[in-house]
């Protein structure tokens, strides 16, 4: 794992969202990042929001966790979300907006929701996700943190006692080029080798749920799919020649499933006519995981990532179907 770390800001109110900012926390921790700032109270309380700044200020990136409420009000006249969100932007800071659309949480009076409302148009100028429960929390929080790590890199930092050494540098980057060597010669010994593979053709037998619309309805419709297992490797062989987080995976794996989830909510409910948040269950995705393993398919990095073996990626490289 890399001893760079990156530095992320959570910014959010603190009636109602604890639970959520703990998730938030922990998908930040799993992404090997630092979580900072502080929650912000019913009431004004400026002393934070100057330490929120200084948290701002040294942070990569920050996340913008908005639930049902615009929150009291600075001496300026908006939330302390709403004017970290302002600093952020001022100071270029990359912005991850989670915002909630559900229904269990009780509202505040009109006039806090028009001003709640007017800052959400303005966070979906970020990179901004939707989320109705805690499930969808964590899975968002996941997948926006993963990418805007890979698509926007930060310097971030490293313990001062971490840093190498120049003569320390010199040989690892010798031991890369001695690695980068044996592996080409690994390549070319296996692509010289006749490739004897047929994929264990047992079906992928997948459980999920998802949402199906009909004349403005929403309705949750639970199916089961079996899937050809050569149809599956194909789908996610590609993706995976670079690490990819389970959560990752599973929104892959999920828009891949779209056409079938469709056809099956057309037999369930008629004049259904789309279908959305497919999530696929632990145990199917357990299983694929097993069937995949089996296979000498796939393997996990030291951050559970996962990535194809050297069997996988000469598969994929040498164009073979199954």
């Amino acid at each position: 794992m890399s001893e760079r770390r990156m530095m992320v800001m959570l910014a959010s109110l603190e009636r109602n969202l604890v639970k959520e900012r703990r998730i938030i926390t922990e998908a930040i921790l799993g992404q090997g990042g630092l979580k900072v700032g502080l929650s912000y109270p019913a009431l004004p309380a400026n002393y934070l929001h100057k330490l929120n700044l200084t948290c701002l200020d040294d942070s990569d990136y920050v996340v913008i966790l908005l639930g049902n409420e615009y929150g009291s009000l600075t001496p300026q006249g908006v939330s302390y979300v709403h004017a970290i969100y302002a600093t952020a932007q001022a100071s270029r800071k990359r912005v991850i907006s989670l915002i909630y659309t559900g229904s269990s949480m009780v509202r505040s009076d009109p006039f806090d929701q028009k001003r709640l409302q007017g800052l959400k148009d303005l966070l979906k100028t970020t990179s901004v996700y939707f989320w109705k429960n805690s499930e969808e929390l964590r899975d968002c929080a996941e997948r926006a943190l993963e990418d805007m790590f890979e698509s926007y890199p930060s310097t971030g930092w490293v313990k001062s006692n971490s840093q190498t050494s120049t003569e320390q540098q010199q040989l690892i980057d010798q031991l890369n080029h001695q690695v980068t060597h044996l592996k080409m010669q690994l390549t070319q010994k296996d692509n010289d080798r006749q490739l004897d593979f047929t994929l264990n053709d047992t079906p992928w037998s997948v459980s999920y749920t998802c949402n199906a619309f009909r004349e403005g309805r929403l309705k949750q419709i639970q199916d089961n799919l079996s899937l050809d297992m050569s149809q599956v490797f194909q789908w996610i062989a590609v993706p995976l020649l670079t690490p990819m987080t389970e959560a990752k995976l599973k929104a892959t794996l999920s828009n891949h499933l779209v056409a079938q989830a469709l056809s099956g909510a057309k037999k369930n409910w008629i004049g259904c006519h789309a279908v959305s948040d497919i999530k696929i269950s632990s145990s199917s995705f357990n299983d694929l995981k097993l069937k995949l393993r089996k296979q000498n398919l796939i393997r996990f990095d030291i951050n559970g990532r996962w990535m194809l073996t050297s069997m996988g990626e000469q598969i994929v490289l040498s164009g073979s179907t199954f």
